[in-house]
């Protein structure tokens, strides 16, 4: 047998804003925050310190599926916004024949276009 419930306008109204209030810590701890950017100049210093840099822009589809399944290794990649800094834009079409191609991923020193996320991975 079910039955009907009466609750108040006000009732409803705090329980939407407690559910949604969860769901927002929920979506925030699964889809990571925009990464902070440094500059080319800063990208190009980390990766001649052998760490992993990742050239990216907002909306790329590809750099969010990278950002992504980096997951809570997020913050071990050197992040460079390749729309914020035009020398960051310039190296990314040096490496790749003059295509502004995201993710451009520094490895061990070496260019990478658009790796698969595990490659990535490992190489944190």
């Amino acid at each position: 047998q079910s039955r009907e419930i009466s609750v108040s306008r006000e009732a409803m109204a705090a329980i939407q804003a407690l559910a949604g209030a969860a769901a927002r810590r929920i979506l925030v701890g699964m889809f990571p925050a925009k990464p902070a950017s440094v500059s080319a100049a800063d990208g190009a210093r980390a990766a001649a310190e052998g760490r992993v840099v990742v050239y990216w822009r907002q909306g790329c589809p590809f750099c969010k599926r990278l950002q992504l399944r980096l997951g809570r290794r997020v913050g071990d990649v050197v992040w460079v916004d390749v729309w914020a800094d035009p020398d960051a834009s310039a190296y990314v079409k040096s490496v790749n024949g003059g295509d502004e191609l995201v993710p451009t991923v520094v490895i061990a020193g070496r260019p990478h276009s658009n790796p698969a996320p595990r490659e990535v991975l490992a190489a944190l």
